[in-house]
């Protein structure tokens, strides 16, 4: 439950250590949750399933396209508007076996730990909500110092990965210890698990506000799709479930919100008009260039169509379907697709309940996300796989709530 509590905190809980500062402590303690599991329980058979994504990220290495690239060096921008520009970052397609290895070992754990105990699995999720909301007030105070100027943009680079995203000096884009797109998935992961944490209907109101709030100042228009699409998709299929009335209630709040801030001032009008425009803008241009990339470099070479270029290759391609393609290949692709449906299956084999459509819509806002980010070395995304597939066996059974 530690290692869960620390994850939305990103690097706010970080080490201050020269060259070390980069590395979240949440990775760091579930190096030590995955070697005290392995000495004292066992694993679920089912899950071992996940492991088949490291030992084909290992595999790879053997056929790397440049062997200097398994041991540290200097990472070069592939493709993109920064395409054959050093990052300044060094990399290791080793190191980065390890750490696929070491995340889907603790979604491992966690499933093991999880299943069939329903009050673990409620616990679980007050912990990793609480903790939300807790780096959500952190992250409040820091927007607030950075609006009103108490707080610049060099003190934000130990707590902010990447650069801090701020606009104009004045918005900060909201992302407490974490990138921004990807605390805007630690939201939303919350939102989903509020209906694991049975807590009462007016502090799941309350808290529920709030994160709708930060995951509209996150600014991520990836993770607006994918919670819209995860709530709405399982409302039309399960159109019985309380799941509905609440997402109707906090839906139109929103929309008083949004509207109430859109009217607010020019400069919040601006950057909501630029957050919403169909125009794709230099972002998408850019990721669209990396998507060019992939397809030409797959199709000059019928092996590495099928096998890749090796793992930890390309890491910012911005959709974990064409990384993991241009790293394993197609075949790579198809074996770890299979293996995490495999794994997560029993979401669509359990009974009707209340517990199903959030179920159903975490892995549709995994689906849309992985189209959009690249999220795979995210120690919440391995966390939450872990979480459904261990809620959607221990509730399979479940009769239908009627509220």
């Amino acid at each position: 439950m530690i290692s869960i509590f620390i994850i939305p905190f990103g690097r706010l809980i970080y080490l201050p250590i020269p060259g070390f500062i980069g590395l979240k402590y949440s990775f760091i303690f579930s190096i030590f949750i995955f070697l005290i599991w392995v000495l004292t329980q066992n694993f679920k058979l089912k899950s071992t399933i996940l492991l088949s994504l490291p030992f084909l990220s290992l595999l790879s290495l053997f056929y790397i396209e440049n062997y200097d690239w398994i041991l540290y060096y200097d990472y070069i921008e592939k493709a993109g508007i920064d395409a054959g520009n050093i990052t300044g970052t060094t990399e290791s397609s080793l190191l980065r076996v390890v750490s696929i290895f070491i995340l889907t070992a603790y979604s491992m754990v966690v499933y093991s730990a999880l299943v069939d105990n329903s009050t673990r699995i409620i616990l679980s999720a007050r912990v990793f909500v609480i903790a939300t909301l807790l780096s959500s007030i952190i992250g409040c105070i820091i927007f607030s110092g950075v609006f009103f100027g108490l707080v610049s943009i060099n003190d934000l680079e130990p707590i902010s990965v990447g650069s801090p995203h701020v606009i104009d000096d004045i918005f900060y884009r909201f992302n407490p210890g974490s990138n921004v797109n990807e605390f805007s998935m630690i939201i939303a992961f919350a939102l989903f698990l509020l209906y694991f944490a049975h807590f009462s209907k007016y502090f799941t109101f309350f808290i529920s506000l709030i994160f709708i709030i930060c995951e509209f100042a996150t600014l991520t228009r990836s993770s607006w799709i994918g919670l819209l699409l995860g709530f709405l998709i399982p409302y039309f299929y399960y159109k019985k479930s309380i799941f509905s009335i609440r997402f109707f209630l906090i839906f139109f709040i929103f929309l008083f919100l949004f509207l109430t801030f859109y009217h607010s001032s020019p400069f919040i009008q601006n950057l909501i008009d630029t957050r919403t425009a169909f125009d794709i803008g230099v972002s998408g241009s850019d990721r669209l260039m990396k998507f060019d990339y992939v397809y030409d470099s797959l199709v000059a070479s019928p092996f590495r169509l099928f096998f890749g270029f090796g793992w930890g290759t390309n890491l910012y391609v911005h959709n974990v379907y064409l990384q993991i393609l241009y790293e394993l290949g197609l075949f790579g692709l198809i074996m770890t697709l299979v293996s995490l449906f495999t794994f997560t299956r029993g979401i669509f084999l359990m009974r009707n309940s209340r517990y199903k459509p959030p179920l159903v819509g975490i892995f549709i806002f995994i689906i849309i996300s992985f189209l959009m980010q690249h999220l795979l070395y995210h120690i919440q995304l391995w966390f939450v796989i872990g979480f459904i597939a261990s809620a959607a066996v221990t509730f399979k059974s479940t009769k239908f709530y009627t509220p």
